[in-house]
């Protein structure tokens, strides 16, 4: 079987759901290869119709893996890659239908703002692809409806348990992420951990570009990493002891992977999370503590800062935990994904 990984780009999510996978398959001996930036599918036009007439690319491969493909061209040209014999497989991480109007990513899914690419078209590249793969459960049952979907959940590299966890005297708490993509969700701790940190006089650090933090969780200035290059983001968030994941209760966010929290777990911090479906599943292996409340948020940053002996039975279960979703342990799932499309 010979693959072709298309990635949408050069992102955190076209790394861990295609480049990785691929390149590990590779090494296995698989016939795995990863598409540059310069591919693209070539099709001729129909000048009466404007629809793809037939296929100019030669796609040498059994199996096109396309990344939450979302161009309309190219959805259209997927029938004319079908019937040259190669099977299309879609690979979806987000209920990008449901992205909030405030997140950063809103306008360039939406219909209304990009017509070319958006929601819309990455739902019909869904229909007519032999198999979608999903990062979670509730994304399989958006874009799986018609059972050719297979969930492959995101795991963090080896490479993230390589770092050297925090050790600091005073514990450090802190978030990965960026405001312009969670726009809604720091709000969920209602202010308590900024009062946690607070009343143990400790440290919040944010990992990721500066802006908006303090103000969602409810702080006068909290300290930013700013913009954290990404060779360097599994040693920045080991200088958390404790990290945060909250979530807003989302259409968006029930879709979402736990893969910020097992990134935190991997590089030796406690955990602590907002209870969307993925981060309960992940919560069973200890990977972290849930937060159903703005109480709980206090309590538990709290504990984990005054209680040395809990932070690192916390830690160290979450550690643990993480090294269960080893991406290298578990890439056969997506060579069985592809194969099974074949059948």
């Amino acid at each position: 079987m010979r693959v072709l990984v298309v990635p949408a780009g050069d992102d955190a999510s076209a790394w861990l759901r295609m480049r990785w996978p691929a390149e590990a398959l590779a090494a296995q001996g698989c016939d795995v290869r990863v598409a540059d930036s310069s591919w693209r599918l070539m099709v001729t036009v129909d000048s009466h119709t404007g629809r793809p007439r037939s296929l100019m690319s030669t796609l040498d491969c059994d199996v096109i893996v396309l990344q939450r493909l979302a161009l309309g061209a190219y959805v259209d040209a997927l029938p004319l890659v079908q019937a040259s014999g190669v099977r299309v497989v879609v690979d979806v991480d987000d209920d990008f239908g449901s992205i909030d109007p405030n997140n950063a990513a809103y306008a360039a899914y939406h219909p209304r703002t990009s017509p070319a690419s958006n929601f819309k078209h990455l739902a019909r590249a869904c229909q007519v692809a032999d198999l979608v793969t999903v990062s979670t459960k509730a994304l399989a049952g958006r874009y799986g409806a018609h059972g050719r979907v297979r969930v492959v959940p995101n795991r963090v590299p080896r490479k993230a348990f390589q770092v050297q966890p925090a050790s600091n005297v005073l514990p450090v708490v802190g978030w990965a992420g960026a405001v312009n993509t969670h726009p809604r969700d720091l709000q969920v701790t209602r202010g308590q951990v900024a009062r946690a940190v607070r009343d143990t006089n400790t440290r919040f650090l944010h990992v990721g570009p500066t802006g908006g933090v303090a103000e969602a969780l409810g702080f006068d200035v909290v300290a930013s990493t700013g913009l954290v290059a990404h060779d360097k983001w599994y040693e920045t968030i080991a200088a958390l002891d404790i990290a945060i994941g909250p979530l807003a209760s989302t259409r968006f966010n029930q879709a979402k992977s736990a893969l910020r929290g097992l990134e935190a777990a991997a590089a030796g911090s406690a955990v602590v999370a907002s209870p969307a479906e993925d981060y309960r599943r992940v919560a069973r292996d200890g990977v972290c503590l849930l937060a159903e409340s703005p109480r709980d948020w206090y309590r538990h940053v709290r504990k984990l800062v005054v209680d040395d002996a809990f932070r690192a039975d916390v830690r160290g279960r979450a550690r643990e935990g993480a090294g269960l979703h080893v991406l290298e342990d578990h890439v056969g799932e997506w060579f069985d994904a592809w194969k099974g499309t074949l059948k």
